[in-house]
């Protein structure tokens, strides 16, 4: 009797393949998880690549939009600033040119630049002390300064006369307009007839200034006539007394100092038209400077 031949698969070779295939399903599934978590992080990452790339060029558009309005106001502003020193190159202008008429005619004046303030210093225009008439000397001297403002002031006014016109077109090529002339007498800080609170001294400065504008406007039909683009009256007077002693000439005690004796002409601009968006426009420039 032949014995029995054992199955070709044993119990342990089956079970064998079976761990196999379980493992090969377990690592399968694992590499189909892995597969899929890494899908998910590069479409995540791409989607946050996408929305990046776009904020950068959402930036960019920004950006350049930022840099044509800054560009925009720049240019704006530069136009703002050059009406602005137009106007004071046409104040400069006409201080000087008076300067140098008035010196021609023997009468030499000092001029402030920044004040746009022509000064007739004692030596130019002489008062007798405590007193605000002048004498025939004076008189003609005043009169002499009003011709040779008449003769300038006359590029200033809106409405330049016919025979003026080429000679104004170069001494005042922009047409900028005078808004006012103050006339402004000034004193030295001694004491008059013993006033202590400086109120005569206030009275004797006005009434000075008050006999300039008598003999050299009142008198000159051209002066008398100029006024402004409101149509005010150009020329007006005041009076500080002792209050506005020039720089290096400020006195703690009663002093005769015969360079504070003086008579003032204080030329206004009229301003050049700002819009309010102009203006903070240069507000803010100027703030930003100080920062």
């Amino acid at each position: 009797m032949r014995p029995r031949q054992k199955s070709a698969r044993s119990p342990e070779r089956v079970n064998y393949l079976a761990s196999v295939s379980d493992l090969m399903s377990a690592l399968l599934f694992v590499f189909i998880l892995t597969l899929a978590v890494a899908i998910i992080q590069a479409k995540l990452a791409a989607d946050r690549a996408d929305e990046k790339a776009e904020q950068a060029q959402a930036a960019a558009v920004e950006a350049q939009q930022v840099a044509e309005k800054l560009e925009r106001v720049q240019t704006r502003l530069s136009v703002v600033e050059t009406r602005l020193a137009g106007t004071r190159d046409a104040t400069t202008g006409l201080l000087e040119r008076l300067q140098e008429e008035l010196a021609k005619q023997n009468i030499r004046v000092d001029v402030d630049i920044a004040k746009s303030v022509l000064r007739i210093p004692e030596t130019a225009v002489t008062f007798e002390v405590g007193k605000s008439e002048l004498n025939a000397e004076n008189v003609e001297r005043v009169r002499s300064i009003g011709r040779v403002l008449a003769k300038e002031l006359v590029c200033y006014q809106a409405a330049v006369p016919a025979d003026q016109t080429e000679r104004c077109a170069q001494v005042n090529p922009y047409g900028h307009t005078l808004d006012a002339v103050f006339i402004e007498g000034h004193t030295d800080n001694q004491r008059y007839r013993g006033d202590d609170t400086g109120m005569r001294n206030r009275f004797l400065s006005t009434a000075r200034s008050n006999a300039v504008y008598g003999v050299m406007v009142v008198e000159n039909e051209i002066l008398r006539k100029l006024s402004n683009r409101s149509d005010e009256t150009l020329f007006s007077l005041s009076g500080y007394g002792a209050e506005r002693p020039l720089p290096g000439h400020w006195h703690a005690e009663p002093t005769n100092d015969s360079a504070n004796r003086r008579i003032e002409f204080r030329f206004l601009m009229t301003p050049p038209e700002i819009s309010s968006e102009e203006s903070d426009l240069i507000r803010s420039s100027t703030e930003n400077l100080s920062r």
